[in-house]
């Protein structure tokens, strides 16, 4: 979220300040309302051109009023006023100013401020007058244009050289064909290319092009492509495969998802059908039951929510819902923040409260099974196998082997013991602590049933949630005939406008249907239809005649190739986003998108074969001084591997990294806890598969992970933090798991009986064969006394030193 959104959390107004003193009015003056002023006052006062999030701070009404979210400061209270933890930078999330950080002076004195009681003797209006959108000015915004073609040019580099040409730039030389396999092994299918592999397309003697363009064509039909490339999809969709906050329940069958996002990229299924089938794949028409469940696992992308188990509000649980599937499709697909109109009209973008609810309903028409429900109705809440999905395509002898595995008999124990008990302590609350023989006996035995009970529910559970290996229950790793989706729902009705995004304070009924200021005037509306409007919702989308959805996906595929994208806040292409760089090459993507049937492997094809893509990194002065940001692109950017390329290439390299696509999950039905444990401690069989094959438990993510980037799998992220701080440096240097595989590694090398076993460890590593300086300062440290009679741990110091060199780490 913004400043906007997150800073104004106001609601109840503050009673009238009495009279200030001297020194109160002095300090105000002559320190708090320049600091407002010149920081604030540009989006939070009446004069500010669209007032963010609702919170004026030009008055001590507007601050006592507040905006949309809750109170932004308490009189008296820094440390519990939300503009502290703004201005502090306490979270990523809330950081405001947005674009800087105050100084420690500036955050002094508003710390000073609010401890004095927030005195303040501005007076004014609460509120800002009210801007009804004008949707059909709206429309004349750059990303609600239809993508316009431009004839005189044909080519990515067309356009890219036209840009450097009126700049008067000249481009980094190509890249050499090292660094360009390297390079391109990496961005596709994640992996670093064979010694072998270079070795070839060095020796190629075809022209630059020719060959790189059979390169590419290999690792494009490679199985770690849809490896690689599902990873980037799943960031995007926010996948998991636990609940998250309060109650942080595995998802046992998020896999299947997963997996069905990697084959749609491994089998280039155009992406207008990708969509569709995430949207409303249960209402596609299916030619078997194989399809049929192909279909539904698809719709998982709507189920997979992080929400409040702990939320006893059934209405509330169903619109935060509701809100999450808004979200995402918005971000994801359209590349817009919708569900920012659920309180209120969107602040920045024409996008109205009624829109908002014009698509809840679509969602709230829907049902959807994750497996779980919230506390509702006197109810525990927590996992039920009939909020899943069946598949009719699964073997039944698998079916009946996993229904054993999860032991119902064993589930129907522990809830007859757990009534037992709550029996047995209202017996002891009943009886309270009087004296007597003949009451203290009846408690004696009271208590020792219980603790037999308590024995009992322990080792009860235990079964539960760790079924025992063997012939009769086998691994928990196993698939079950489930899936997570969605289905029509029942009862089909347009959502009414919660006021203010409270559930149960409701307003008028929006008829469902679509974004209007991205459709023709009078066709934002569904037709009548017994069914939600997911399908005419996704066929919208997929439109051809949809401005945002072709571009907002081509955008995605240059970030990724190139390190940013033509627009470079790819979740985000409203008022609040950037704008692109070249927004005649983003319309010329897009337009060859569509043509080319929506097929994603055309397009990166199509971006890598570019001059553009095989440029060199090389620092050029000249450009450097008019471009120091690469807009223009005048070389390629420097890039750091993510996380799970970084740890696959030293699986790769230490010869341990298992290349086929496990089964199943290790989370299966286990509790939060043992879910956690699990993922933890994997065994061999799932710690050296792929890293898109790992679980993601939101809220415990490897510690590999965490030191990389990771994507928060809560939240649509289509560009992650890329960081580069002392603990990465560290985690080379000290982690079991770095030394463990430069250790695997040396083995194997050792074992390879290479003639030049140097040059060897060089080009698994980096791709090329070693300096004389660096075969120097190598066999320097082999021939060390302290370790040369121990040849393996000489050989895993070296492979140590190289994984953690920034060669290894970065792509030039």
């Amino acid at each position: 979220m913004r400043f906007p959104m997150l800073l104004a959390f106001l609601g109840a107004a503050l009673p009238l300040q009495a009279a200030l003193k001297p020194a109160e009015l002095a300090f105000f003056e002559k320190e708090v309302r320049p600091l407002l002023a010149e920081h604030c006052y540009q989006c939070h006062s009446q004069e500010a051109s669209r007032l963010k999030g609702g919170l004026l701070l030009d008055s001590a009404a507007g601050w006592q009023e507040g905006g949309d979210s809750g109170e932004a400061l308490i009189p008296g209270d820094p440390d519990a006023s939300l503009l502290m933890h703004a201005v502090r930078y306490d979270d990523r999330d809330l950081q405001m100013p947005p674009k800087y950080k105050l100084s420690e002076d500036a955050v002094a004195v508003l710390e000073k401020w609010i401890a004095m009681g927030a005195p303040d003797p501005r007076e004014g209006e609460a509120h800002q007058a009210s801007v009804e959108i004008d949707i059909e000015a709206s429309r004349d915004f750059w990303a609600f244009q239809k993508p316009q073609p431009t004839p005189d040019k044909e080519t990515i580099d067309a356009f890219v050289e036209a840009r450097l040409h009126d700049a008067s730039l000249k481009p980094a030389p190509l890249a050499d064909r090292r660094t360009l396999i390297r390079r391109a092994s990496f961005d596709l299918v994640g992996l670093p290319p064979s010694p072998r592999s270079v070795a070839a397309f060095v020796r190629d003697s075809r022209p630059d092009r020719e060959a790189f363009a059979a390169v590419v064509d290999d690792l494009l039909a490679s199985a770690g492509f849809g490896e690689r490339w599902g990873r980037h999809w799943l960031d995007v969709v926010r996948y998991g495969e636990s609940m998250g906050r309060t109650r942080n329940f595995p998802f046992p069958y998020a896999w299947r998802y997963r997996d069905y996002v990697i084959d749609a990229f491994n089998e280039d299924k155009p992406y207008d059908v990708f969509v569709r089938e995430q949207l409303a794949g249960d209402l596609l028409p299916a030619e078997s039951d194989a399809e049929r469940d192909r279909l539904t696992v698809a719709t998982g992308f709507l189920a997979m929510g992080s929400l409040d188990l702990n939320e006893r509000n059934r209405e509330q649980y169903r619109m935060d819902r509701v809100d999450e599937q808004i979200d995402v499709t918005g971000r994801a697909v359209l590349g817009l923040t919708t569900g920012c109109a659920r309180c209120h009209d969107h602040k920045f973008d024409p996008i109205p409260q009624t829109d908002y609810f014009a698509l809840a309903g679509i969602f709230r028409s829907t049902d959807t099974f994750s497996g779980y429900q919230s506390r509702q109705g006197g109810n525990r809440g927590g996992f039920y196998p009939e909020l899943l999905v069946s598949l009719a395509s699964v073997p039944a002898q698998v079916v009946a082997k996993e229904e054993q595995a999860v032991d119902p008999q064993a589930r129907r124990r522990l809830r007859n013991q757990q009534q037992q008990l709550a029996k047995v302590n209202r017996e002891l609350k009943a009886l309270g602590k009087g004296g007597g023989n003949r009451r203290g006996r009846a408690l004696a035995k009271l208590r020792e049933r219980q603790k037999s009970l308590q024995r009992s529910i322990a080792k009860t559970r235990r079964l539960v949630n760790n079924p025992p290996r063997g012939k009769k229950n086998p691994t928990v790793d196993r698939t079950a005939n489930y899936a997570m989706g969605v289905r029509e729902a029942e009862k089909i009705e347009d959502c009414r406008v919660n006021v203010r995004g409270e559930a149960n304070n409701l307003g008028d009924r929006v008829p469902r249907g679509f974004l209007q200021v991205l459709c023709e005037e009078g066709e934002s509306q569904l037709p009548t239809t017994e069914q939600s409007g997911r399908l005419e919702l996704a066929h919208w989308l997929t439109s051809p005649e949809n401005p945002l959805t072709a571009r907002v996906m081509v955008n995605r595929l240059w970030h990724h190739l190139l390190g940013h994208g033509l627009v470079r806040t790819v979740d985000n292409f409203g008022d609040m986003g950037e704008r692109p760089s070249h927004p005649a090459l983003l319309d010329h993507l897009a337009l060859r998108f569509v043509e080319h049937d929506w097929s994603v492997k055309t397009m990166v094809r199509e971006i890598m074969l570019s001059e553009t893509y095989r440029r060199s990194s090389a620092h050029l002065p000249e450009a450097d001084a008019v471009d120091p940001e690469n807009r223009l692109l005048w070389r390629a950017h420097v890039r750091r591997l993510q996380a799970e390329p970084l740890r696959d290439a030293i699986l790769a390299i230490s010869g341990q990294l298992e290349r086929e696509r496990p089964e199943g999950s290790p989370l299966y039905f286990a509790t939060s806890k043992a879910m956690r444990q699990a993922a933890q401690r994997l065994d061999k069989a799932w710690r050296n598969r792929r890293a898109v094959y790992l679980p993601v438990v939101r809220g415990f993510l490897p510690g590999f992970f965490q030191v990389f980037d990771f994507a928060e799998p809560s939240q649509v992220m289509g560009r992650r933090d890329i960081t580069t701080v002392p603990t990465q440096a560290l985690y080379f240097m000290n982690d079991t798991f770095v030394m463990d595989q430069a250790r695997m590694a040396a083995q194997r090398l050792l074992q390879a009986r290479a003639e030049d076993r140097l040059g060897a460890a060089y080009r698994w590593t980096l791709g090329r064969p070693p300096t004389p300086e660096e075969r120097e300062s190598s066999r320097a440290f082999l021939n060390d006394p302290d370790i040369a009679d121990k040849p393996q741990g000489a050989w895993a110091g070296l492979f140590q030193a190289l994984f953690a060199s920034a060669e290894f780490r970065y792509l030039r």
